[in-house]
């Protein structure tokens, strides 16, 4: 079932300090939705959420390599904390017409999930994804743990 919010279509990813031994590693974002780079950062991503604070200055907004899709991201400071879970929504992918989505590990690019109308299912093994669910990256390589919060959609405030 969706939770539906108002605003733009845009994610915010937030990105915690990295632990010592990784102070100068620098990392790709993959959007995970369609797999386009979208930059390289420094830390560890610890929530990406749908939506962004209009109102929180400074920010950056950064659009995908591909200039036709649909999709920006706000990249901001996170909490530190012991959790090697991110949390994240599937957000209701309006920019992709496709009948059944993807949604690809950020880190990686490996597919994780599939997602249609309100269903979403783990790609590896068929199984409903269920809200507050963990589960770790398909890819044995990665190794990054994923915690499923739900899927929203985004509303343009002449909707409400």
């Amino acid at each position: 079932m969706y939770k539906d919010i108002i605003g733009k279509n845009v994610l915010t990813v937030l990105v915690s300090k990295p632990p010592i031994e990784e102070t100068i590693r620098l990392r790709m974002f993959f959007c995970p939705y369609n797999q386009n780079q979208i930059m390289r950062y420094q830390g560890l991503v610890k929530v990406i959420y749908p939506g962004f604070d209009p109102e929180d200055t400074p920010q950056f907004i950064v659009k995908s390599v591909r200039v036709s899709d649909n999709i920006q991201y706000s990249f901001k400071e996170g909490k530190e904390d012991e959790s090697q879970s991110v949390n994240f929504w599937i957000q209701d992918q309006y920019f992709n017409d496709d009948n059944v989505r993807t949604y690809h590990c950020y880190n990686c690019q490996m597919r994780n999930l599939y997602f249609s109308g309100d269903k979403v299912i783990h790609y590896q093994s068929k199984a409903d994804a269920k809200k507050g669910e963990s589960f770790l990256c398909g890819n044995p390589m990665c190794k990054q743990v994923f915690t499923y919060l739900g899927m929203v959609r985004i509303l343009s405030p002449e909707m409400v």
